[in-house]
């Protein structure tokens, strides 16, 4: 999928649990993180800077500010490759702007940058910043509720 941003996976072969645990588990970890991945971006958009070309030093395109790329935020459903053991569940960005650009590529450009001609934008990470800071919170909450799952099982 090309835009996803990341994925929420849950793999431990040691202890096999329940289709029902795991999905328990990845919703609490997504719960912490979807927001923040949505906040974090937000706070991206009115820092992001004005784009300007290198060699003429113009405005290339007035930056506007419509919410689309926000409000576009998904998250898929949980999913089950074949043959494979483990579950994952991707926050990924769908549909078009205005002027017809995906907005998995626009989020891209956002999170890594782009250096292409005469445009060019810094990158503004809204997704390592997520990580970053939410992580172990996420891991958290998934290990406690397959903890509770574990304990049932007992």
């Amino acid at each position: 999928m090309a835009g996803a941003v990341f994925n929420l996976t849950y793999s431990f072969p040691e202890i096999v649990f329940d289709e029902v645990a795991i999905k328990k588990a990845i919703k609490a970890g997504r719960a912490i993180l979807e927001p923040e991945v949505k906040k974090n971006l937000e706070e991206s958009i009115k820092q992001t800077p004005k784009h300007y070309g290198k060699r003429t030093g113009k405005l290339l395109r007035r930056s506007e500010r419509t919410g689309g790329l926000v409000a576009s935020q998904r998250t898929s459903r949980l999913s089950k490759p074949k043959n494979s053991e483990s579950f994952s569940q991707k926050i990924y960005f769908s549909g078009k702007d205005a002027h017809g650009v995906r907005y998995g590529a626009i989020a891209a450009i956002k999170e890594y940058g782009v250096n292409k001609g005469n445009r060019t934008q810094e990158p503004s990470p809204f997704v390592k910043t997520t990580l970053r800071r939410k992580k172990t919170d996420a891991i958290k909450a998934m290990r406690e509720i397959l903890e509770q799952e574990l304990i049932k099982i007992e």
